[in-house]
């Protein structure tokens, strides 16, 4: 008897939103119901996906992989969308894509916690070295720096075998650059509320995390990281994004604003999410 191999559907717009995390999140859940088995991703009825949230696309499908012995399978047979530029950034892979690079794409990488060397170039070359992205004085330094110390706390609190998982894109209609970290850590909570006990809520960890000095370690300098890239993010009209547990917060300057909101997602996040979105570019 052949085996019978479920299908899930993703539908509409995946956006770097709030509502495109969620959709993400609905498509993991949906898909932990089973196990020891294969699964085809229909793309039939999606529109459209920001390339940079490949990201969390593939760490949910590497969770999958792992604790639930899942195989996903892509179906773009029946799609009347465009989804290429998802072969371009490595989150698929054909013999048969011809597409052409349009040099809008930060390629889909995994690293290891102990692989930070190689962490490091990927930021430099592929991220801040980004022909579009032009940045204000010293906010390259700041930013790698800051982006070292987050891949630094992943490694010491993730209890996680999964790597970190890091995508961009260049929009060039909307003149946009997103970039997206995700991870599969534990999230912000449980070791800020270690050191701080009445921290208890995702949103106030988030809050916590973003102030100049604040910092878990012990042992080490810290405290600078997420304080020092919203900073440069403001610095350079743009906007940072955090997503752990049920919190979604974000803050910069949007359409010349500043701005800072924090909504409550419907389902708990995997991990924790870094969107990096610099505009007028």
């Amino acid at each position: 008897m052949a085996e019978t191999i479920q299908t899930v559907k993703l539908r509409g717009t995946i956006s770097t939103t709030h509502f495109g995390h969620e959709k993400l999140i609905s498509l993991y859940k949906e898909c932990c119901h089973y196990s020891n088995a294969p699964i085809t991703v229909c793309f039939k009825d999606l529109n459209w996906i920001d390339a940079n949230m490949a990201a969390l696309l593939q760490a949910i499908v590497r969770k999958l992989e792992k604790e639930n012995s899942l195989e996903l399978l892509a179906d773009l047979t029946a799609s009347t969308s465009d989804f290429g530029i998802l072969f371009r950034n490595g989150l698929f892979e054909s013999n048969e894509f011809q597409g052409r690079d349009t040099g809008t794409t930060i390629r889909l990488k995994e690293f290891f916690p102990n692989h930070e060397d190689e962490f490091v170039e990927y930021i430099e070359s592929d991220f801040i070295d980004f022909p579009r992205l032009v940045l204000a004085d010293n906010s390259k330094d700041v930013i790698v720096q800051s982006l070292i110390e987050i891949f630094t706390n992943y490694e010491i609190h993730s209890k996680a075998d999964y790597p970190i998982f890091l995508c961009g894109q260049y929009y060039p209609i909307k003149k946009s650059l997103k970039f997206t970290i995700v991870d599969l850590g534990i999230g912000f909570l449980e070791p800020i509320k270690r050191k701080v006990p009445q921290i208890d809520t995702f949103e106030k960890a988030i809050n916590w995390a973003m102030v100049q000095g604040n910092t878990t370690k012990t042992d080490a300098p810290g405290g600078l990281g997420l304080w020092e890239l919203r900073e440069s993010m403001e610095d350079n009209n743009g906007f940072l994004e955090i997503v752990s547990g049920n919190a979604y917060k974000a803050c910069g300057i949007k359409s010349g604003t500043r701005f800072e909101t924090c909504r409550m997602l419907n389902s708990f996040h995997v991990g924790t999410t870094i969107n990096l979105v610099f505009n007028d570019v």
